[in-house]
């Protein structure tokens, strides 16, 4: 039983460099002036993010999270890659990028009616909602914008 714990504790670790890897391509490239570049020239400055969060990641957090970090780095500028390419079959395995789709076990929002009342601070407002004060309302206003 050991084993089957130790492997998904590993999984879950390794899954954390990988997104961290990830999310390094995609966002550090953009507070780089002119590192946004289309093409090519743009793969590759996303490839040297990968390597350099790696590198980082090794260096701060251990070789395995750095291996990790830069596999989730290059595996984002690969699937960019062969999106780009239109690979048959594969790019369109690829394409499913609308993860919250797949919580299908949640009802469709579409069927509801829309609410109003909400004020333009995006907290809620007392129109309509009789019995509540002006104290409690700040408090649900405070805990919602938390």
């Amino acid at each position: 039983m050991r084993g089957i714990v130790g492997t998904a504790k590993q999984a879950v670790v390794d899954a954390v460099g990988i997104t961290v890897g990830q999310i390094a391509v995609r966002a550090i490239p953009k507070y780089i002036p002119g590192a946004t570049q289309p093409g090519a020239l743009g793969l590759a400055i996303q490839a040297a993010v990968a390597i350099a969060a790696g590198w980082a990641g090794h260096r701060f957090a251990g070789a395995n999270m750095g291996r990790m970090i830069a596999a989730g780095g290059v595996n984002a500028v690969l699937v960019t890659a062969i999106k780009a390419a239109n690979v048959p079959v594969v790019s369109a395995a690829l394409a499913g990028d609308d993860d919250v789709a797949m919580l299908s076990g949640y009802p469709s929002l579409a069927g509801y009616p829309e609410v109003s009342g909400g004020s333009a601070s995006g907290g809620l407002s007392p129109v309509g909602m009789s019995g509540i004060d002006d104290a409690s309302m700040d408090d649900m206003n405070l805990a919602l914008n938390y």
